[in-house]
């Protein structure tokens, strides 16, 4: 555990993050300066890794992770240049490339996310890059947060003060208590479960019956979608990633059609042979290939309302520990790589912990509107949109620049005052970022 010697003006800003996850690290990666001592806490042990669950990396997240230094190798990308939707028996029924507003193409990167974890660790804790490596404390279970004091108190008694805490523990965070003290509804089941699990590509390239036309990426890598017309509510969608070894599958089932009860968890078990019994009628060829895994998870998809503010004194959540949303348009994790960012760019030459509760205050008022608005979207997005009304929603994501993009061109001269002298002004900020195009009229 770092040192809770009282700092003097000379010392690096002690910033804690709780979790060590994707958006942790993000933060860990984002924040490095000379001027820092960051530690990132988690939970669980090194060796526990991301199940078989790959994420699709927008503009928007290309852009943040670009601006942390990584590169599409660095994170075993897969470029993707649109979707393909077909019927449950396979039949095409449309597709799109992905573009910009102009009409200019776009790509996507389709990255596992193990595979983003280990790069973004890589670069947290790499001797070579800006300031000290991050610290990386394994087993550390945070029970409580002081959100003005910046102490963390963990399991075994510890209690670490620091200058900065990030709340970067997910949907079950410990930190958001510290944040949103008024009561604030639980997560809610969308009314959809999800089978998730990856397998060798290979084992598609070398069927005897060869590759299906849903996966015939020779023209261009695509996310295939398969979409049941049979009023039954099942979905599922496929594409490659770790530089096309592995392909990500994910079935999506309404709550009611399953067998046994599932939970909200990553880590939770699915039975195959109920996944094969609910997806009849699908492709003989996905059929084959849900009996080729010998492993998968089952989690019910939840629904949670934007929260009231993401940050309280000292301390903010980010991530879904912040905004967690069902993955119907893919952007959880760009989100958070988008919270990230807005961290490092507004603190990367603060000095004074004093200033911190009054840049917190900024970050929130630039991220909370444009979080919260996907967070919705997400949630129509559930349900059947027409392809242009999707493709729509999406080029609005994409629009995002990074923070700076969102606030005033003099946003510099928001640090360092208190929170009063800058009200007027972050509402600004605010507005700035609806002119800028982040958040849908």
């Amino acid at each position: 555990m770092p040192s809770n010697t009282e700092p003097t003006s000379d010392d690096p800003l002690r910033i804690t993050i709780v979790g060590g996850g994707i958006a942790g690290l993000a933060a860990a990666t984002a924040l490095r300066s000379p001027s820092h001592l960051i530690t990132v806490h988690e939970r669980n042990g090194p060796d526990v890794l991301e199940f078989g669950a790959a994420v699709a990396l927008g503009p928007n997240g290309i852009k943040m992770v670009r601006s942390m230094g990584l590169t599409r190798d660095d994170v075993n990308g897969v470029l993707c240049g649109g979707y393909k939707a077909f019927s449950h028996q396979g039949k095409p029924l449309h597709g799109r490339p992905w573009v910009s507003e102009s009409g200019s193409p776009v790509d996507w990167w389709l990255v596992h996310r193990q595979d983003l974890k280990d790069a973004l660790l890589r670069s947290a804790t790499s001797p070579s890059g800006s300031g000290s490596p991050a610290t990386i404390v394994y087993g550390a279970r945070v029970i409580d947060v002081d959100a003005h004091s910046g102490k963390v108190m963990f399991a075994d008694g510890a209690v670490v003060e620091a200058d900065l805490v990030i709340g970067a523990d997910g949907i079950h965070s410990e930190a958001r208590a510290a944040v949103v003290q008024d009561p604030h509804p639980a997560p809610l089941p969308s009314g959809h479960s999800m089978y998730r699990f990856v397998l060798p590509f290979k084992l598609f390239q070398d069927d005897a019956g060869g590759l299906p036309e849903q996966l015939d990426y020779s023209n261009g890598v695509h996310l295939t979608l398969l979409v049941a017309q049979d009023g039954t509510d099942r979905n599922v969608v496929i594409y490659p990633c770790r530089s096309m070894k592995l392909l990500n599958i994910a079935c999506a089932v309404p709550d009611k059609k399953l067998k046994h009860e599932t939970t909200y968890s990553w880590t939770a078990a699915g039975i195959v042979d109920d996944m094969v019994d609910l997806f009849q009628g699908f492709p003989e060829w996905l059929l084959n290939a849900f009996q080729k895994t010998n492993e998968v998870k089952l989690f019910q998809l939840r629904d949670q309302e934007p929260l009231p503010r993401y940050a309280r004194g000292r301390t903010c959540l980010i991530g879904d520990a912040a905004h967690a949303m069902v993955p119907y348009q893919g952007q959880g994790v760009n989100q958070a790589l988008e919270d990230a960012e807005g961290l490092g760019v507004l603190l990367k030459n603060v000095k004074d912990k004093d200033e911190i509760p009054g840049v917190l205050e900024l970050w929130e008022r630039a991220r909370k509107p444009r979080a919260s608005e996907i967070q919705l979207g997400s949630r129509l997005a559930q349900q059947r949109l027409a392809p242009e009304t999707f493709a729509r929603m999406m080029r609005i994501h994409w629009r995002y620049e990074g923070i700076r993009s969102a606030l005033p061109d003099n946003w510099e001269r928001h640090v360092g005052r208190d929170e009063k002298e800058m009200e007027g002004d972050v509402e600004k900020a605010a507005l700035g970022f609806e002119r800028n195009g982040c958040v849908e009229a």
